[in-house]
């Protein structure tokens, strides 16, 4: 029986290999067609399905189960050896032997032994391979042609899009996009701002700039949020920047350079560049002239004329800055502007520098002025006042460098006097880049505003997102909307404008027929020609019309007798026709009845 066990059990796995690839066949032909309608169910209603993905996808789901399924029904489908044994004897030829030895082969009389031992010769002939040959199964066509169909479906298949479903999933996609994109705009925005803030010396927190606006509108998920809020941030800062550059230490810094203008060059020497420097306003250049001038004194490479210039430029120099320190014209002229006495508007800013309270006290006894008024005077007042201070300063320590000056060189004072307008420059320096990092800050700022206000988006033509929109003019209301385009109801930021072409022009010089109406006469000239003849009534009759009015009101106040009213009506009566070209201008009117006497006069009158 070894032999006959043998032969099935190598049909049977041959068959069972068969079986594998028939029904692999027909469950990829199944697994295709689910994918076909699959993806022709996505195009149509937009929905999107995982195609691939690293840990999975539906090709992935298609490609187990279609195994998976083809390895149980071929197992479920594992043919007995009594059924292997009939596919074999037919197949081979054997007239059913291994079937009948596999019957009785647990018998043990004769024949059925006999029986056995025939099939056991049988088998040991029996050529499997060529009994059961490999081949393909007969609708292998099939897995191939879904395939082909699935393949030209997938990418001819249009998008339909019935349900609207991958239009909202676009615009989500594109949503979340845009909120990845803003978020890391006005994060490097903030990261330069903030850089900048640093330099002007301006502590601001997140909350000030448009960070927190951003991680507010990431809640949202909108990134219009996030540019709304930051907008707001961005204005309340540049509020804030704009109330520093106008504040107290920026006036300070403008009215040292103010004052600094007024000095003059004291003369020729080496002390030339340090005064021209100090005189612009360049404190960092004069500060290192200075130290220039401090190391050719150490050096002893001045020449004792030279010294002696030198000396008498610091002199010269230290009595203008006392002059400027003492000078404060602009506040004077706003004081006396003000209200107050011009000799004691000048004596208190005379003053300021030593007595800066008495000013103060001054400004807040003056009852014609708002409150607003007053803090904006005391604000100058102050910023004058440490101008001015520093005016002093800068003058006593140049008056100890003239005074520690000599053929010898700068004396221990004298370099005290250098050490300390060193110092006093550094100051006014510092103050001074202060100033300029905040205006760079506030011009960042205000960039960083038109930038953001200029991506904004909406349904009106000329407005823009990204690049400027040039659209065709409509009517609509400008300040519902902002942008960098043009053409639409909007206000621009900057950019944005239509080209400019040469458009075809002509001249026609001639003289337009105007009517002539009343009006006032503008101008009066004397023209050459005939005399127009006739009558001037103008001037005639707007001397009746005034007296004829005056005569009327006499009338009305009973100022002309009764009895003479009649004539006076009649007489300015054929006056104004005469004026007015009427009837009477030509011959006199018929006189008239004297009108009747009133009733009560009547009454009264004598009966004859």
């Amino acid at each position: 029986m070894n032999e006959i066990n043998r032969v099935i059990r190598s049909a049977s796995w041959r068959l069972w290999v068969i079986d594998l690839f028939r029904t692999l066949a027909v469950s990829l032909t199944v697994g295709l067609a689910g994918v076909l309608i699959a993806r022709v169910v996505e195009r149509t209603f937009g929905l999107s399905f995982s195609w691939m993905r690293p840990y999975g996808g539906i090709f992935a789901a298609v490609g187990a189960a279609v195994g998976f399924a083809a390895v149980v029904w071929s197992i479920v489908l594992w043919k007995k050896s009594a059924e292997v044994a009939l596919e074999l004897d037919e197949r081979a030829g054997l007239r059913e032997a291994l079937s009948t030895a596999l019957c009785v082969s647990k018998n043990s009389d004769p024949w059925s032994q006999a029986m056995v031992e025939t099939a056991r010769a049988s088998a040991a002939g029996v050529k499997v391979r060529e009994a059961i040959p490999m081949r393909p199964p007969r609708f292998w066509p099939a897995p191939l042609g879904a395939a082909a169909a699935l393949a030209m479906l997938w990418f001819t298949l249009p998008s339909l899009d019935v349900l609207g479903i991958m239009k909202k999933k676009t615009e989500v996609q594109q949503q979340r996009q845009r909120l990845v994109e803003v978020k890391a705009d006005i994060k490097a925005k903030d990261e330069k701002l903030a850089e900048m803030l640093a330099k002007a010396k301006v502590e601001m927190n997140s909350d000030e700039l448009g960070s927190k606006g951003a991680d507010k509108g990431l809640e949202v998920q909108k990134p219009e949020e996030i540019q709304r809020s930051a907008v707001k941030k961005l204005t309340d800062l540049a509020d804030r920047l704009n109330a520093m550059k106008t504040g107290e230490k920026a006036e300070q810094a403008q009215a040292l350079k103010d004052a600094m203008r007024q000095l003059k060059q004291p003369g020729d020497g080496p002390l030339n560049d340090f005064s021209r420097n100090l005189a612009a306003g360049k404190f960092d250049k004069a500060d290192a002239a200075l130290q220039e001038l401090a190391q050719k004194l150490n050096d002893g490479a001045m020449s004792d004329a030279q010294k002696q210039q030198l000396k008498e430029q610091m002199k010269n120099l230290s009595d203008q800055l006392k002059k400027v320190s003492e000078s404060n014209k602009d506040l004077e002229k706003k004081l006396a502007a003000a209200g107050m006495d011009p000799k004691k508007a000048a004596e208190l800013a005379k003053e300021l520098a030593k007595n800066p309270d008495a000013l103060k006290k001054a400004i807040e006894q003056m009852k014609n002025l708002t409150p607003e008024q007053r803090e904006k005077l005391k604000q100058m007042a102050e910023s004058a006042s440490k101008s001015a201070q520093q005016s002093e300063s800068m003058s006593e320590s140049m008056s100890k460098m003239s005074e520690g000056m000599d053929k010898q060189g700068m004396s221990q004072e004298g370099q005290e006097g250098m050490q300390q307008m060193g110092s006093e420059l550094g100051q006014a320096e510092m103050m001074a880049q202060e100033m300029d990092s905040l205006s760079a800050a506030l011009s960042e700022t205000q960039a960083q505003l038109a930038e953001l206000g200029g991506e904004c988006s909406g349904e009106n033509p000329g407005e823009m997102e990204g690049d400027p929109h040039l659209g065709d003019w409509q009517e609509g209301d400008s300040s519902l909307s902002r942008g960098n385009g043009s053409g639409g109801a909007g206000r621009g930021n900057y950019g944005g404008a239509r080209p400019e072409n040469a458009a075809d022009f002509s001249i026609n010089k001639e003289k337009a027929k105007v009517a002539t109406g009343k009006g006032p006469i503008i101008g009066t000239r004397l023209v050459q020609g005939d005399q127009v003849k006739g009558d001037s009534l103008a001037e005639f009759g707007a001397a009746t019309d005034a007296a004829e009015k005056a005569a009327a009101e006499a009338i009305d106040n009973q100022l002309v007798p009764r009895e003479l009213q009649g004539s006076v009506k009649n007489y300015f009566g054929r006056l104004s026709e005469k004026s007015k070209g009427g009837a009477g201008s030509k011959s006199p009117a018929a006189p008239t009845k004297p009108p009747a006497a009133p009733a009560s006069d009547a009454k009264d009158a004598p009966k004859k």
